[in-house]
């Protein structure tokens, strides 16, 4: 598992030198709560799959305020760490942004 210890490294890389801590935490959060989304259509649901669908690769930088490139980067790097935490707690807004976008399947987070 990638402890907090190991983030640094695993964001590495100069198109995240001004991500806000914010929008990690968000990401992080989101993807997790979105792991019966994200593994809708695979056979096995204990692994985390390579890359995201690509509706949620488009959802979540508009909700996150983070780039395209930065979607595709975090997800692989932090997938396996995102696929073992608990279920997350949200705020208010953060649900609202998953009503005001909902998921492609037609399942709300």
């Amino acid at each position: 598992m990638l402890s907090l210890h190991s983030i640094p490294s695993a964001l590495d890389s100069p198109q995240y030198s001004d991500l806000p801590l914010l929008a990690l935490d968000r990401f992080i959060r989101f993807t997790r709560h979105l792991k019966m989304e994200i593994c809708f259509d695979l056979e096995d649901c204990d692994t985390p799959p390579p890359h995201l669908h690509i509706y949620l690769s488009e959802f979540l930088p508009n909700e996150l305020e983070l780039t395209l490139s930065m979607v595709a980067g975090l997800w692989p790097s932090l997938r396996k760490y995102i696929w073992l935490l608990p279920q997350p707690h949200f705020s208010e807004e953060e649900y609202f942004l998953f009503d005001k976008h909902g998921s492609k399947n037609g399942k709300t987070p």
